[in-house]
């Protein structure tokens, strides 16, 4: 999003190419200057109309990240010191979600609706998509809730 705002010389918040000058009591409003208001006002009329507080905005932001998957191989030390078993090749270096939390999960071109378990084997996903075929994941949003308007 392209931002409206900026930090003047003083390190004070200001309209992005106006300065506060321009705006004091007795100053004329130039074209200019009134066109970068109205267009100001019209992004805060927008912004309004969302319903939305600030920190709402900031919680849709977070919820619509996807946690990519990062892994690595483990190694003969960890496979001997932790008993893992031969079968697990790799190890998870990312936010993994809990044990039987349905999320969504994507490979980069399809996205769909899974169950993360977890076993002495380690992750695995219930649909039997390998975890090493999954690029992403994130919670599922939350339920639909009605608001009072």
């Amino acid at each position: 999003m392209k931002r409206l705002t900026e930090r003047d010389a003083q390190g004070n918040w200001a309209l992005k190419g106006v300065n506060w000058q321009q705006l004091y009591v007795g100053q004329v409003i130039t074209k200019e200057v009134q066109e970068k208001l109205y267009g100001a006002l019209c992004k805060l009329l927008d912004y309004e109309k969302t319903g939305l507080e600030p920190y709402e905005v900031e919680s849709l932001k977070e919820e619509n990240e996807w946690i990519p998957i990062k892994y690595r191989e483990i190694t003969d030390k960890e496979r001997a010191e932790e008993h893992i078993p031969d079968n697990c090749k790799y190890r998870h270096i990312c936010d993994m979600p809990e044990d039987e939390e349905r999320i969504l999960v994507t490979n980069g071109n399809t996205v769909w609706s899974d169950m993360c378990c977890i076993d002495p084997d380690g992750y695995y996903l219930d649909s039997d998509y390998d975890w090493l075929d999954v690029t992403a994941w994130k919670p599922l949003p939350k339920p639909y809730e009605e608001r009072e308007k």
